[in-house]
């Protein structure tokens, strides 16, 4: 066991006193036996809990005799040669050494001394690179490195340059024989593998990284997702890098939606790891890890409508018959086929292709991604959660400029209708745009009461298609109007707090005024009179701003 030391030993000892005892314990000319060395190295550990002891330590130079008892408890002795006292200590030592190390390299004094180029920061690296198993050098390499890596151009050095992602990948990917317990064997040991996700977490910042630390066979990142249930912290690390992965990185987004498998007979050949994130949102309790899966998907999907279609969306989510025609939603005669795609429900889809038959044309591009929402129908459940949650509002924000992205594209905008179907999901718009809570239609027409009438003919143009939810379809006057206003998505910035409500509401009419056009007679009639009242409402609002900030 470790020593305990009193507070008047911690203040009146000579700062040297660790460094001198881990001297002893690696230095002598005789060597020790195990039980001599958990001796020195344990009281040695009880000084550096202390920060007067790990300053004093990185000050005088001693950082490379802390590494070397750390790695002598693993390289001099075998736990499983030793009798039970003395390995229950060796463990105790080296799990204590990984907790010392991680506080010693987060003083500011550690990084100024010990630089990425500097033979300590080599150390640590060699511990990732030797794949010898050693899981509590390997975690301490992760913390330390991690605290080294808080820069940009640290980052990219040590991916870029050092390479260091590789090692970092493959030990995530391998079993490790001194795990706690046989079924955890799949995985690394707790401690490791969430040392390892922060790690890489801090080197995905950069975009240039991103799309290195996803290259490689081995599905990493997805093997996690299933495998840390049992490890809420390292699951959540898990999704929440796969979002910093995702976000603005076609690459990325590419091998994430790869199909699962090439053959067009299997199953998996119309799913893909997009589904397995997605799939969190609903299978999981933890509320941080539903957020950053909904925020990824949320991320797939403002990349596939930012960015060209052809480089991301793989071949496989093309058409089997190029001929296949595909037609927008018509308000005047829609056909049976559009009914059906917007109405079905996942589980009774007939097909990716036949679902997508409600969709524009563009070539094979949006034929494509048609095809592959088609696929994702689920995903809408993941968006539904970000704008019903309520305890980040810049994350609801977030989405509404997503929402408003992807309504601007016709398969898109199928996608935002399912993710709008819920009812709280609809009455988030509805709070956005209105800025009233939607009990009935009531609270909705109050909202725009009371503004001035300053530029008559636009207030004319929304108020003739009547307040009673019979208005005009797409096309109509209220959209019309609400195009004039020259609305576009916005993203918002979580910084700037005061200007959130107005950027969600202008989003939201955006999306709005796009359903409306491509999937006004597929909506139910109530559906329907809301958007429409939305338009009217919003619209006034909007202009009401737009006059006040002139004045």
């Amino acid at each position: 066991m470790l020593s305990f030391l009193s507070e008047p030993e911690l203040t009146l000892a000579d700062p040297a006193t660790p460094v001198y005892l881990l001297g002893l314990a690696t230095g002598g000319s005789v060597p020790i036996d195990a039980e001599d060395f958990g001796a020195l190295v344990s009281v040695a550990l009880a000084y550096l809990v202390n920060e007067r002891f790990q300053e004093a330590l990185v000050a005088g130079g001693a950082t490379p005799t802390l590494l070397k008892a750390f790695s002598d408890s693993y390289t001099r002795f075998d736990a499983a040669q030793l009798d039970a006292e003395d390995a229950a200590q060796l463990r105790v030592i080296r799990s204590s050494f990984v907790r010392v190390l991680a506080d010693v390299s987060a003083l500011p004094s550690f990084a100024a001394l010990h630089p990425l180029h500097s033979p300590v920061a080599h150390t640590l690296q060699a511990w990732l690179r030797s794949g010898g198993g050693f899981s509590d050098l390997e975690t301490a390499a992760c913390l330390a490195l991690g605290n080294l890596a808080r820069s940009d151009e640290a980052s990219l050095y040590l991916v870029q340059e050092a390479q260091l992602h590789l090692p970092l990948l493959a030990l995530l990917a391998k079993p490790y024989p001194d795990a706690a317990a046989a079924a955890a064997a799949a995985t690394p040991p707790a401690p490791l593998l969430h040392a390892a996700l922060s790690f890489l977490k801090n080197l995905a910042i950069p975009a240039a990284n991103k799309a290195a630390l996803l290259e490689g066979p081995a599905p990493v990142l997805p093997r996690l997702w299933a495998a840390a249930d049992a490890q809420p912290q390292a699951q959540f690390a898990a999704v929440s890098l796969a979002r910093l992965l995702l976000v603005a990185c076609p690459a990325n987004v590419r091998r994430l939606c790869a199909p699962l498998s090439p053959d067009p007979a299997s199953p998996a050949h119309d799913r893909s790891n997009l589904h397995v994130l997605a799939a969190l949102v609903d299978r999981v309790d933890a509320e941080p890890t539903k957020v950053e899966a909904a925020r990824a998907v949320a991320a797939v999907c403002r990349v596939l409508h930012s960015t060209p279609i052809l480089p991301i969306l793989p071949a496989e989510w093309g058409l089997d018959d190029e001929s296949f025609v595909f037609k927008p939603p018509s308000s005047s005669s829609p056909s049976s086929s559009s009914v059906t795609a917007l109405d079905r429900s996942p589980d009774s889809a007939a097909s990716p292709a036949a679902a997508a038959a409600a969709v524009e044309t563009d070539g094979v591009a949006a034929p494509r991604r048609a095809r592959f929402y088609a696929a994702h129908l689920d995903m809408a459940g993941a968006l539904t959660y970000l704008i019903t949650q309520k305890r980040f509002p810049a994350l609801r924000s977030e989405a509404f400029f997503v929402f408003a992205l992807m309504s601007r594209a016709a398969d898109g905008a199928r996608v935002v209708v399912r993710a709008l179907q819920p009812f709280d999901a609809c009455r988030a718009l509805v709070e956005a745009v209105s800025g009233r809570d939607m009990v009935d239609g009531t609270e909705l027409r109050l909202a725009g009461q009371g503004l001035p009438d300053a530029d008559e003919e636009f207030m004319a143009g929304l108020r003739r298609s009547g307040g009673d939810g019979a208005g005009t379809a797409a096309g109509g006057v209220a959209e019309t109007a609400i195009d004039d206003l020259g609305l576009e998505p916005q993203q918002v910035d979580p910084a700037q707090a005061a200007s959130m409500a107005k950027i969600d509401r202008e989003n939201g009419l955006v999306l709005i005024a796009e359903i409306l056009k491509n999937y006004a007679d597929f909506l139910p009639p109530f559906r329907r009179s809301v958007f429409e009242e939305l338009l009217r409402t919003g619209g006034e609002l909007v202009l009401h701003e737009r006059l006040k900030d002139q004045a």
